[in-house]
């Protein structure tokens, strides 16, 4: 194995996580580096750390993807919740007089 030097380990870190698609990796990898260098850590234990940090980083932004994803459904079904009460209150001054008006009423709103 051949060593390389700093900046182009770098470097390579870089389009690798590009690649993958780790960007924490690719933003944090030179800094999480140093730190597990000062404090003496293996290499593995560097690898950890820089994994635990993307699939932290991961599930954050799923979550706030999912509570975003949630609010926009919470709106769009409170519309429609104001647009069904809204025609529900037209109904009621709508009043059919007999069961055949009932259903005649439902089907031709079924068909609109």
């Amino acid at each position: 194995m051949t060593k390389i030097s700093d900046d182009a380990a770098k470097a390579a870190i870089g389009a690798a996580a590009r690649e993958l698609r780790l960007p924490v990796v690719r933003t944090d990898a030179a800094r999480l580096a140093e730190t597990a260098q000062r404090a003496g850590q293996s290499h593995l234990a560097y690898l950890a750390e820089v994994l635990s940090a993307e699939v932290d980083a991961r599930s954050e932004r799923r979550q706030a993807r999912r509570i975003g994803e949630a609010r926009k459904n919470s709106q769009t079904s409170d519309r429609q919740a104001t647009t069904v009460s809204a025609t529900f209150r037209l109904r009621l001054f709508e009043t059919p007089t007999t069961m055949a008006d009932i259903i005649m009423r439902s089907i031709k709103d079924n068909n609109e």
